[in-house]
């Protein structure tokens, strides 16, 4: 038998088949019948690989011959695979059948990478063809129902060479798998082990390309192939979703639920909660949930794993919580004896970069660069000193250049991007949000950052992508930018790493935006088209600014028009991706699998990101809003409203914003004032009516994810941010006051207010109190409108110190509204970490 199983790894067809025929005709013990088996199926595969592999070559006519040989042979073994091993089985021909679709679909498989293939995932779509047909022709959901008609146990017993074995009934194991009525159940469970197995690996690779077929799966494979839907197959799908933010913990959230329902028992997979963490962690902010859902593992009776402490301390290092990050590291060290791998220490690294740490990133990664692995008691007592001490970006480095050339030596990409990023991000705390820059301050602090990024880029295996669009993204922060960012353009151009990507060109194109030098814009877009590198909305909304600046309107309305018309055209392939996965019977869609059909292949680009979104729009309206032209931007909110930018385009907050600061300019007519006071309330009319179905939503939900954990549903609730009432940002409340209170409107200043007060939740700013009470104190109405207001806020908010309400004269910003980013896309987080 050793001997056997040496030739079949070897793949050596011709000696496994002579030690095949002399095993076979021996008489057995009992203990090794099961590895006879295991050897036969790996036979079958090994007969079909050859096949493929003489089939392939450039002329198959000289090899029909062998090719029928090696069928022949091939049948003989599934033969014998009937007759002997699973003699006294009713399919015992429908298992052997079996045995040969596992073998061809492996086969196939394993061909395709030992050739390096290049339709890799079309030969994946295949190997599950050949299960399906197989599934089709031997109809397995007609197993139970035959077996319950022989209302007995079987006992089979095997000839001379293999031992008695027993088969309990169909009852009885559906009963043990707490499967429902309607699923099949099997009488072999070595194969039912293997199909499953095999499946979910083919699950796994076709999740990326084929999520909807996947999905499909977990409905239809127990009774098309006669299995249960387990936990594993789950999994396939929780990985998936699981790297997506926001969405993707939601989604991960209905798998569970999903799961609940079925019936799956999935509170003692570790895998499940890891995956939970994950998705959260593309999330800054989540912190205790994560703490949470750790809880429940440990009232489970489950010891986080290494996989779970990454996740959770990525949730941490999201938003620069060092101190999170030290409590999760003695807990590992201190309760569940885990160690701080190089994983870990990127995390760590990110932490220190988020927080803008520079010191602690270079004493970490010089720690693992001399002992591959951190000093629990140093690195604990680092973390915890920065997290409750001072300030850690008033402090200075210690570190020589020698030194640090010397640890920054190791060409890990990842790491040394986040010290640069923690330098960089130090420097952002000493300056401040609003502290000019000075050209002292230039020499000391940003001649640090340059110097580091020099001492990386020595090394030409530290270059990539990342690095250069972080040195180019703090470049952009400085004055007369471009110079420097276009000198780091032409290495990017001449190396063979760090290409441009459409991040580079989005800040190379927002420099331009603001330095207002669009010859070189021009000239950056025209690279995109030689490069290839995809256009999508956050590239195009920053050309649109930057002609909108200039005052080419029309140029910047062309651009946005043309990304809509690319987006219809990707919205169409996008939805003949979905449609290629028709039911091939549409009226009886739990009896089959969807039909494989060859889809169109998506740039990995067009896949993900649109070409057009609310974003461009805005830049468009802003740009007119600047010109002077508000009835234009009047005009472009309809259009959106109306659908006119696509369907899944809604105006927001923000694009709110905009229309009101255009209708509150001095140049808009008192006919634009009406308009935007009836944008306004069908905006809010439009909001109500969404919270409405949001509510009918949750109540739905309530019922079906009863049975969910309660770390799970607070993680949810917090996650979804649904409110009761329908109302404005504070910041549109200021403009919507501005704007009647130019155009002399006090009265519906009143009735706005009235409004405001009994469906916002928070306290008006001072600045929204004032803009009220200036206006109301111009028409001479006397004291007791004030009065009124003041002693609504007293009332209301009475912690609020409302002294100062109405003294400070306050003119509203006519500023730009900046687009608020629920989830970070800040360089040096996400999957890299995770694997």
């Amino acid at each position: 038998m050793a001997q056997l199983g040496q030739s079949l790894k070897d793949r050596n067809l011709a000696s496994a088949l002579d030690v095949y025929l002399v095993v076979q005709r021996r008489t057995l013990p009992a203990d090794q019948v099961e590895s006879l088996f295991h050897f036969q199926r790996q036979l079958v595969q090994l007969f079909h690989f050859s096949t493929l592999e003489k089939a392939a070559l450039d002329r198959p006519e000289r090899f029909s011959k062998q090719i029928l040989q090696l069928d022949q042979r091939r049948d003989g073994v599934l033969r014998h695979i009937s007759e002997r091993i699973l003699v006294g089985d009713d399919h015992a021909e429908a298992l052997a059948g079996l045995v040969d679709a596992i073998g061809k679909s492996r086969a196939m498989v394993q061909h395709s990478y030992l050739t390096n293939s290049t339709n890799k995932l079309k030969d994946w779509r295949e190997a599950l063809k050949v299960l399906e047909e197989w599934s089709a022709a031997e109809k397995p959901w007609d197993w139970k129902k035959s077996t319950s008609e022989a209302g007995v146990t079987n006992e089979a017993g095997t000839s001379g060479t293999t031992p008695t074995r027993k088969h309990a009934s169909a009852g009885d194991v559906a009963k043990e798998s707490g499967s429902s009525a309607n699923i099949p159940t099997w009488r072999n469970a070595i194969l039912e082990r293997e199909l499953g197995s095999w499946l979910v690996k083919l699950m796994s690779k076709l999740v990326y390309s084929h999520t909807y077929l996947v999905r499909s799966l977990l409905d239809t494979m127990p009774k098309q192939f006669g299995i249960k839907s387990t936990v594993e197959m789950h999994l396939v799908l929780l990985n998936y979703y699981a790297m997506f933010g926001r969405d993707g913990y939601r989604d991960t959230l209905s798998i569970v639920s999903s799961m609940d329902s079925k019936g799956i028992f999935w509170k003692q997979e570790t895998a499940v909660y890891d995956y939970l963490l994950y998705s959260l962690s593309h999330m800054s902010g989540n912190e205790a949930h994560a703490g949470k859902i750790i809880d429940q593992m440990l009232a489970n009776d489950l010891v986080p794993r290494e996989e779970t402490m990454k996740a959770a301390i990525l949730c941490a290092a999201r938003s620069g919580d060092l101190e999170a990050c030290s409590r999760y590291i003695s807990r590992m060290h201190e309760e569940w004896n885990l160690d701080i791998g190089e994983r870990m220490k990127a995390i760590l690294l990110y932490a220190c970069a988020k927080r803008g740490d520079f010191d602690s990133a270079v004493e970490i990664l010089g720690q693992l660069s001399v002992a591959g692995t951190l000093v629990r008691s140093k690195a604990e007592s680092r973390i915890k000193k920065r997290s409750v001490g001072d300030n850690p970006s008033l402090t200075s480095t210690s570190t020589t250049n020698a030194q640090l050339e010397e640890i920054l030596s190791n060409p890990d990409i990842i790491n040394n991007t986040n010290v640069l990023l923690a330098l960089i991000n130090q420097t952002h705390n000493k300056r401040g949000n609003k502290k000019q820059m000075t050209q002292d301050f230039i020499k000391e602090e940003v001649s640090k950052v340059l110097e580091l990024f020099t001492v990386i880029t020595k090394n030409p295996q530290q270059v990539d992508t990342q690095l250069y669009t972080i040195m180019m993204q703090y470049l952009s922060t400085l004055p007369s930018p471009l110079p420097g960012m276009t000198y780091l353009y032409k290495e990017m151009q001449e190396t063979k790493s760090a290409k441009p990507n459409h991040v580079t060109y989005k800040i190379m194109l927002e420099a331009c935006a603001e330095q207002m030098d669009m010859d070189y814009g021009k000239q950056l877009w025209d690279d995109m088209d030689t490069s290839k590198v995809i256009k999508d909305c956050y590239v195009r909304a920053s050309f649109v600014k930057g002609w909108g600046k200039i005052g080419y309107l029309k140029q910047a309305e062309w651009i946005a028009r043309e990304g809509f018309l690319i987006q219809q055209g990707l919205d169409k392939d996008r939805r003949q991706h979905r449609l290629a996965f028709a039911l091939k019977n549409r009226k009886r869609r739990d009896q089959g699998l969807p039909e494989l059909q060859e889809p169109p292949r998506l740039p990995r680009r067009q896949r993900l990101n649109d070409m057009i979104s609310l974003n461009v729009v805005h830049e468009l309206m802003r740009a007119n809003r600047a010109h002077n032209k508000p009835d234009r931007v009047y005009e472009i909110y309809q259009e959106i409203e109306h659908g006119n930018w696509g369907r899944r385009m809604r105006p927001n907050q923000f694009t709110l914003s905009i229309v009101l600061q255009a209708c509150g300019s001095g140049t808009a007519t008192s006919k634009l004032v009406d308009q935007g006071i009836d944008l306004v309330e069908r905006y809010l009319e439009s909001q109500h009516r969404q919270l409405q179905q949001f509510k009918g939503e949750d109540d739905d939900d309530q019922d079906d994810d009863s049975n969910r954990t309660k770390a799970v549903t607070d993680a949810e609730e917090t996650i979804s941010g649904k409110t009761s009432l329908a109302s404005l940002s504070d910041v549109n409340y200021q403009l919507y006051f501005t704007m009647l209170g130019r155009h002399h409107r006090q009265r519906k200043m009143v009735t706005v207010w009235d409004e405001m007060m009994q469906v916002i939740e928070r306290p008006p700013s001072h600045g929204t109190t004032n803009m009220v009470m200036e206006a109301l104190e111009n028409v001479q109405w006397g004291a007791t409108p004030i009065k009124r207001i003041q002693r609504q806020l007293r009332e209301r908010w009475p912690q609020v110190d409302w002294d100062g309400a109405g003294k400070k004269k306050r003119v509203p910003g006519s500023g730009l509204v900046e687009e608020l980013v629920d989830e970070d896309r800040s360089v040096g987080a996400g999957g890299r970490f995770w694997r």
